[in-house]
């Protein structure tokens, strides 16, 4: 299959090779949810001509990685190392870091001339450290490597100067949603009942059971299903829950106003996971509640409508929910988010302004199109 790059997934690829070419060994990619990284690592990797690895941290991810190489390069070039999946000796190796961090499977993978981390912002965790170390990336001058995320900011502040040199090419939400390689934002902030004061936090945001015990004893999810059943009724959304309690509390009353909804979390199997992807691909689903499944790596294009029902502090955090219903589809037009805060006057809490670094403005309950964020 021949895949053509837009304008700028071909400078990402070129701004990588002439950092290399200058002697640069651990350049990395800043590139907004959305915007195809993996298809600009997968061309890279193709262009380079080397025994290549991918490295992630979720099975998904791994997966689709594993996918999208295959549009530009041979499916039998492609192997997996993930958990009893030991395609050790393809050209190009797309694994599992919590199953290389296993010595002597990290052993049995041989040597590498390019090493690309996708979701980047992990790598200063220790087991990515020490697994890219032995790898020969940590050296002066030694094996090449990319790291590649949406987010670089981290709520534990872990820096990522050790594990890689400098950023040599971005493009964020604001350019994409600019140029309509992203669709347009419209945003509603829906009040709630819900106090997040004294909620302690972990990691820079709050702790996810203490802000479940906050949800549980308030109106929050009844809040939640009647911003949906009025905004949303006609869309194809993805509620985000602090944990699988609350998930599950979403998902009920959801279905008490009428809405078709279904939940997933890290135990649901791929394959349910998959017909409930499918079942609101196909309208039989209204809304899918996820609890830690569909912020990373997920492209499910046909979602037009994010629901936060996850108060968060981390901007990050934030961009990677909302990214999920910013991609194109035929006929979608623009993105709805449904910010749904306890306390409208908390700026700490993340909002659709967070999507290009701006604060919401106080009283501002409403946007309607990208052009106010920028305003």
């Amino acid at each position: 299959m021949r895949i053509s790059l837009y304008p700028y997934q071909r400078e990402a690829v070129d701004a990588i090779q002439a950092a290399y070419r200058g002697g640069m060994r651990r350049p990395a990619l800043s590139a907004a949810t959305g915007s195809g990284k993996t298809l600009m690592f997968s061309k890279l990797i193709e262009e380079s001509g080397e025994r290549s690895l991918v490295i992630a941290h979720r099975k998904e991810i791994i997966e689709q990685a594993a996918q999208k190489i295959g549009y530009v390069m041979p499916p039998s070039d492609i192997g997996i190392v993930m958990g009893d999946r030991n395609q050790f000796d393809t050209p190009v190796v797309v694994a599992s870091i919590q199953t290389i961090a296993n010595p002597q499977r990290l052993a049995r993978l041989g040597r590498f001339g390019l090493v690309v981390v996708d979701e980047a912002h992990h790598a200063a965790s220790p087991s990515y450290v020490e697994v890219l170390r032995r790898l020969g990336v940590s050296q002066r001058g030694g094996t090449k490597a990319l790291g590649v995320s949406a987010t670089w900011d981290r709520a534990d502040n872990l820096g990522f100067e050790e594990v890689f040199e400098d950023i040599v090419y971005s493009v964020d939400i604001e350019t994409l949603i600019a140029s309509g390689h992203l669709v347009d934002i419209r945003a509603l902030l829906i009040e709630t009942h819900l106090d997040t004061a004294g909620v302690p936090s972990s990691r820079g945001d709050f702790n996810a059971e203490a802000l479940s015990r906050r949800i549980v004893d308030s109106d929050y999810a009844d809040t939640l299903a009647a911003a949906v059943k009025e905004h949303a009724s006609d869309r194809h959304s993805l509620v985000f829950a602090p944990n699988v309690r609350t998930a599950a509390l979403y998902r009920d009353a959801l279905r008490q106003v009428g809405i078709a909804a279904e939940m997933v979390d890290a135990n649901t199997p791929r394959s349910e996971r998959e017909e409930i992807v499918a079942a609101l691909g196909s309208g039989r689903l209204q809304a899918v509640v996820n609890c830690g499944v569909f912020t990373e790596g997920t492209d499910i294009p046909i979602v037009d409508c994010v629901v936060m029902g996850r108060p968060t502090k981390s901007r990050a955090l934030y961009q990677q929910m909302a990214g999920r219903a910013l991609r194109r589809y035929p006929g979608k037009e623009h993105a709805l988010i449904l910010d749904l805060v306890g306390n409208a006057e908390r700026l700490d809490l993340q909002s659709a302004a967070s999507l290009i670094g701006r604060q919401r403005k106080p009283g501002q309950t409403q946007i309607n199109s990208f052009r106010e964020l920028i305003a």
